[in-house]
């Protein structure tokens, strides 16, 4: 368990700080792991693309704990949104197989484009690609959020866009052979909407 979870941090690290010129450096902190993952992120661009190379960035209030918001509205971020393919080797079948991992993580705010789900679902609480913010403490909280039963990676986005807002990083990886639009029973769409 302890290494799905690396794994999935890493990846969630690995989402927010993009590809640009700092793959290398997630590259490596993913090797190295969590705390290298945290410099990782630090290594990225704090400033907004538009703003002056000299302007020092807003940083908002300081805060030491994601436990300070309170949980019954949003949280003091925006929620940014990727997602990405992971492949990966199924332990004991030597199968190779590949699934979409959806990833929220506090964000800041910005306009773009939000994300849709199985062609149907709108998520107007998270934005595409939006900057990532530094972690409240030393690292981001993780929430693996697993779907039940024909669902999909997005199946509670509102509920992973207030998670990223407090400054969680939310994790919903698609199952499988077990998504709405892909089950073994061949069961049509229409008959769960």
């Amino acid at each position: 368990m302890r290494t799905m979870l690396g794994f999935f941090l890493g990846l969630a690290i690995a989402a927010m700080v993009g590809c640009d010129d700092g793959e290398a450096t997630v590259d490596a902190a993913v090797q190295e792991g969590p705390d290298a993952m945290v410099g990782a992120l630090d290594a990225a661009p704090d400033a907004a693309p538009d703003a002056a190379p000299d302007a020092a960035p807003d940083l908002g209030p300081v805060y030491t704990s994601t436990l300070e918001f309170p949980v019954d509205g949003p949280g003091p971020f925006a929620a940014g949104f990727r997602t990405l393919p992971v492949e990966y080797v199924v332990p004991g079948t030597g199968e190779l197989r590949q699934i979409v991992v959806d990833v929220w993580y506090p964000a800041r705010a910005v306009e773009g484009e939000h994300p849709r789900f199985e062609n149907l679902f709108d998520d107007n609480e998270s934005v595409i690609d939006a900057p990532a913010v530094r972690p409240v403490g030393e690292t981001y909280p993780v929430m693996i959020y697993s779907h039940g039963d024909r669902g999909f990676g997005g199946t509670s986005s509102f509920l992973m866009a207030h998670f990223a807002s407090h400054g969680w990083v939310a994790i919903g990886p698609d199952h499988v052979g077990n998504l709405l639009v892909n089950n073994p029973r061949g069961e049509l769409v229409a008959h769960f909407i």
